[in-house]
């Protein structure tokens, strides 16, 4: 029996029937072969469609075909809007207690691109926006199907929500075109002062137990071939990389990692550093030897060769600022030879081994 909700819109209605008035201009023209739709192999009315994504930067089009093709030739009238009452499965990737059951009011609604099934999955890689529910539909579990009322309306905007995914794991998105860049922003900050940021990331972790936060994770996986180079990440602060003369009053640091300590005291427990560079092995037989170098830090004074030359007068390896050289400071005195018992291996200019000596004592 149908059941009334928010805006008096109801549930349980045929499949394929408009709900909302029709003619404001939103009826187009689609060759049934540029569609993707789910049911017969042709398009029949009332079926969600998908048009004109013949590649993922090519503009996409949705809505509900008004009559049955007889031919994949044939021009399917589409209405991009209105709002119909339309099969929907209880399926999503949002993490969350209703994720995989209910569909509530105002969820937003996606089509898959290979199947024009509609569900809430919100995977860029595999599915694009449809539209909203305008009702509240309580079914049996994750994959059933329920007819409730949807609001067509293809939004960009849903593809960059709160929570966007393009991917999962073991099914990524793919593009093996040469020199790719699979997202990219570019910004200008002109101000004079101020502090411009091209992407603040914060996560706040509120719940107490044994929880790990990262606030961004970057993973370059390797897998089962062998290329030239690959970097976790690159980070660079640049001043124009030719002859602008572009400079700063203050401090330029390509990297600045960041501990910071509040204003209290802190808990007696847990290991804590501003930098942690870690080597990794996956198993037993994880066996670096035959590799050309391998190290916890590389440092390299690279570019030009005057560059390297006047940069090699000029850079210290390590600076530490901030402190003194005293006792029981981080650096303090020592000139007992005997006290230096141990060294670690280094590699200087020109391939040199060299050993750094550490002592076991103070003084």
């Amino acid at each position: 029996m149908p059941t009334y909700a928010e805006g008096g819109y109801i549930n349980g209605m045929d499949a394929g029937t408009q709900v909302s008035s029709t003619y404001e201009g939103r009826h187009i023209e689609v060759e049934e072969q540029d569609m993707v739709h789910g049911g017969a192999a042709l398009v029949t009315k009332g079926t969600p469609v998908l048009f004109n994504d013949l590649t993922w930067d090519a503009m996409v089009g949705v809505g509900v075909a008004l009559n049955t093709a007889l031919a994949v030739t044939d021009f399917i009238t589409v209405d991009t809007e209105g709002i119909w009452n339309l099969s929907v499965i209880s399926s999503s990737d949002i993490t969350g207690a209703i994720a995989n059951d209910d569909i509530v009011f105002g969820d937003q609604i996606f089509i898959d691109i290979t199947t024009g099934l509609l569900s809430k999955i919100r995977n860029a890689n595999t599915n694009r926006p449809f539209g909203y529910s305008v009702n509240t539909t309580t079914v049996a579990g994750a994959g059933t199907a329920s007819v409730l009322p949807v609001k067509v309306h293809w939004d960009p905007w849903a593809l960059s929500v709160a929570m966007p995914l393009c991917g999962v794991a073991g099914a990524p998105f793919v593009n093996d075109t040469v020199n790719t860049t699979f997202r990219q922003f570019r910004y200008d900050y002109g101000a004079a002062s101020g502090a411009g940021q091209g992407n603040y990331t914060r996560l706040y972790m509120t719940g107490a137990g044994t929880a790990t936060g990262n606030a961004a994770r970057f993973y370059t996986d390797v897998v089962d071939v062998e290329i030239s180079n690959a970097y976790g990440a690159h980070i660079s602060v640049g001043f124009g990389e030719s002859t602008t003369g572009a400079s700063v009053t203050g401090l330029a640091a390509a990297v600045r990692a960041t501990l910071g300590f509040p204003s209290v005291a802190m808990a007696a427990a847990g290991t804590y550093c501003a930098i942690m560079p870690e080597i990794f092995s996956f198993g037993a037989a994880a066996d670096p030897t035959a590799v050309t170098e391998l190290s916890f830090i590389r440092c390299v004074n690279g570019g030009d060769a005057t560059g390297i030359g006047l940069v090699d007068d000029k850079a210290y390896l390590l600076v530490l600022d901030g402190g003194a050289i005293a006792g029981g400071n981080i650096v303090e005195s020592s000139a007992t030879e005997a006290n230096y018992a141990w060294s670690a291996r280094c590699l200087l200019p020109g391939g040199q081994v060299a050993y750094m000596m550490f002592a076991s004592a103070v003084g």
